[in-house]
Order: structure tokens, then C-alpha cells, then sequence
């Protein structure tokens, strides 16, 4: 089934609760995980968000399909605690699903303690 045309852009809100521990400020839902928690395999956390990822990408299959994505919002939490290859297969997620309209906005948080260069790039 095809959308009408002037179909409202759709969004999506990806929430990664994660972080290393939680600002004086937040009152989102997190889950503090501590100054050395990362998403590579064997770090502190990492089994916690791998696990949270795999429920998250398994919602997203079975979510209604609808028109292509105009925005997707990956929030926290700190998402840039996850891996390059994480974030890509949350992506791919969406864009199996929904896909993503063309010029898609992408916008991800990060936490300038938890990425480099090379992070950045992959993002």
C-alpha cells in the first residue's frame, strides 16, 4: 500500500539508557553503569546493553510499518557508549522497517567522553 502524497514526516526516537553514571541534572530513566562501562565485548556493561539492544531491535521488527523515516533521534542516556557496528544495526533496524526518506536527519548524542576520532568517523 503506497502513502498519500504530503503524508506528515515521521520520526523516531531511539532511547539508550545507558550512561556511566547519572548527571546531577538528568531526570531521564538511565541506567548508570560506571566510569569503565563501554559496549565492547568483555567491558563492564557491555552484556547489559547488548541484551537491551537485541530486545530493542526485536520491537522495532515487529512495530506496524509506515512511511519512510524523515528523522531518527538516538538519545539517552549516552548512546555514544555504543559500538560503531551497535549503532549501524539499529539503523539498519529502522530502515528494514520503515526506511529512511531521502536527506533522512540523523541526530545522535554524545558524550565527549566517550568517543575518539576514529568513533567518529564510523558514525
Amino acid at each position: 500500500m503506497g502513502w498519500p502524497p504530503g503524508w506528515p514526516p515521521r520520526s523516531a526516537y531511539l532511547h539508550i539508557p545507558f550512561c556511566h553514571r547519572r548527571c546531577f541534572y538528568c531526570d531521564f530513566p538511565v541506567v548508570p553503569l560506571g566510569d569503565r562501562a563501554s559496549a565492547e565485548a568483555g567491558a563492564p556493561g557491555s552484556a547489559s546493553i547488548a541484551a537491551y539492544l537485541q530486545l530493542l531491535q526485536r520491537e522495532i521488527a515487529v512495530a506496524p510499518a509506515g512511511p519512510p523515516l524523515s528523522t531518527v533521534y538516538v538519545g539517552g542516556g549516552t548512546p555514544s557508549l555504543l559500538s560503531v557496528e551497535q549503532l549501524r544495526a539499529l539503523l539498519e533496524a529502522l530502515r528494514c522497517r520503515y526506511g529512511l526518506a531521502p536527506g533522512a536527519e540523523l541526530s545522535l548524542e554524545l558524550d565527549p567522553a566517550s568517543f575518539d576520532q576514529q568513533r567518529l568517523a564510523g558514525y
